[in-house]
């Protein structure tokens, strides 16, 4: 005996991926990013994208999602959406021999130190004037425009 079917609408779907767009005019859809498993050990990972018309009524882009939507026309419509969870942010990769923005490590951004609490006073941190920072700037003239200058005429 065959196993029994379960009771699915015809055109319904389950649809499970990050949110990578949310559209913010009149015409509310979100664009999915989904990512398929490999069906053989040496396949590599599979991404594809979807757009399903409907509205989330919150923030939703790097959030992974749990659609129910069904299939009206040619358009996949959202029924019911579930946050699932935030995603961690993803580093960069930058090209081989290339360097990030910034410099190396951290790009020279100083650590984040919290602001103290109280009379908003800086604590343990001297304030120093440089006579440099002191004097008015003055602003320089612009450079002159490089002029092209004719190659003589060969007899």
């Amino acid at each position: 005996m065959p196993p029994s079917e379960p009771d699915v609408e015809d055109g319904y779907f389950s649809i499970r991926g990050e949110v990578i767009y949310q559209s913010q005019d009149e015409e509310k859809y979100v664009i999915v990013k989904i990512k398929q498993a490999p069906r053989k050990n040496d396949d590599k990972m599979k991404f594809f994208k979807l757009k399903l018309k409907g509205d989330l009524a919150t923030k939703a882009i790097g959030f992974f999602w749990d659609f129910h939507v069904k299939l009206k026309a040619d358009s996949l419509m959202i029924e019911e959406a579930n946050n699932i969870g935030a995603l961690p942010i993803k580093k960069r990769k930058f090209p081989p021999g290339s360097k990030p923005p910034g410099g190396f490590k951290g790009g020279g951004k100083r650590p984040f130190t919290p602001r103290p609490s109280g009379d908003g006073a800086p604590v343990g941190r001297p304030t120093i004037k440089s006579a440099a920072a002191a004097a008015p700037r003055v602003p320089k003239e612009p450079l002159p425009k490089p002029v092209k200058k004719p190659k003589p005429i060969e007899e």
